[in-house]
């Protein structure tokens, strides 16, 4: 799946056995860059989770704790 900036990642992380979702974005507010990592049992549902939270990121209902 070819994304382009602001899509984030999706990799095998084989220490966990898991796949990886990773965001980055930067906050308007603070001008600091915020991270979002979640994690996946198969490459399908990482890439819906990323979606998700693209897609959440994107109508500002990510909230970025510290």
């Amino acid at each position: 799946m070819a994304r382009g900036r602001g899509g984030g990642s999706v990799y095998f992380n084989r220490r966990l056995n898991k796949w990886v979702v990773e965001v980055r974005w930067v906050e308007e507010a603070t001008g600091k860059t915020a991270r979002v990592v979640k994690y996946a049992d198969t490459r399908r549902e990482a890439e819906a989770r990323l979606l998700e939270l693209v897609d959440e990121y994107r109508a500002d209902l990510v909230v970025l704790a510290r």
